[in-house]
């Protein structure tokens, strides 16, 4: 869902690559503070819905009426 995915750990990045079979001389041009993520790419996007739907719920109430 995301792009670029987001890894738990550099080994991770690294295994997802060999097992893509990229080419040699592909370049990562991502930062690791750009791809990493505690416990990877789903909890990050858990935790991106989490907050989307408390902010909403928030708006919904009278204060913001």
């Amino acid at each position: 869902m995301c792009n670029p995915l987001f890894y738990t750990s550099h080994g991770e990045m690294l295994h997802s690559a060999e097992a893509e079979g990229l080419i040699p001389n592909t370049v990562c041009i991502g930062a690791p503070t750009e791809l990493l993520t505690p416990r990877g790419e789903i909890p990050f996007i858990i935790k991106m819905i989490h907050k989307i739907t408390e902010q909403a719920a928030d708006k919904k109430s009278p204060e913001y009426m």
